[in-house]
């Protein structure tokens, strides 16, 4: 659950910032197909993840990503940040909903498995401590965030159809009110996404093992 909905959250987290909307979203080019673009994200991660980077599976994933990467017009900065929200946005999500922390060798990992996705993808630096990627998100963020029409758009349509991916029709409400509830407070008032309520959430803990 951790790194699925990090996964998720690191998605609409990057709509804060107007640009990125623009270089890797191309404005609202994502809304009429949300699901198709969501679906070969979600793929290629999962590939990745289950495969490992040195598989065939992987290999290939990783090219699919650099190919789609190769044409985007964006800075560093900007590819450091995407690839930092997946990373820290499920370090976040598990510390906000209470959940035991990682421990030593399962932060290593997971750094380690996005750091080796950056030097795959080219980026400089890919390798940072956890401690450096979260300095380097609170300034990047402090610098960059800002609403935009197009932002706001692509977070609600991500919303509407991210759970169609993979959660049958009744569990869709109930992750959706998840991820509104579980998101940072920051990011849904600077999107203007609805709250779910505490009064929801509390019996829901339970049943979400939370």
């Amino acid at each position: 659950m951790m790194f699925r909905a990090g996964t998720y959250l690191a998605l609409i987290r990057s709509m804060a910032v107007a640009d990125l909307v623009i270089h890797f979203y191309q404005r609202s080019d994502l809304v009429p197909h949300t699901l198709a673009r969501l679906a070969r994200t979600r793929g290629t991660i999962r590939e990745l993840v289950v495969h490992g980077l040195a598989s065939d599976q992987g290999a290939a994933a990783l090219a699919r990503l650099r190919a789609v990467h190769a044409h985007v017009q964006a800075a560093p900065d900007d590819f450091h940040y995407v690839l930092a929200l997946f990373m820290l946005e499920p370090i976040r999500w598990n510390a906000a909903t209470g959940r035991e922390p990682l421990d030593e060798a399962e932060l290593a990992c997971l750094l380690g498995f996005w750091g080796e996705i950056g030097r795959e993808m080219g980026l400089p630096e890919p390798h940072r401590s956890l401690a450096q990627w979260q300095d380097f998100q609170r300034l990047y963020e402090s610098q960059r965030w800002a609403h935009s029409p197009e932002g706001e758009t692509l977070a609600r349509a991500c919303l509407n159809e991210v759970v169609k991916l993979s959660l049958p029709w009744g569990l869709r409400g109930w992750f959706r009110r998840l991820m509104l509830r579980t998101m940072d407070p920051r990011l849904r008032a600077l999107l203007r996404l609805p709250e779910a309520s505490a009064a929801w959430w509390r019996p829901w803990r339970g049943v979400a093992g939370l």
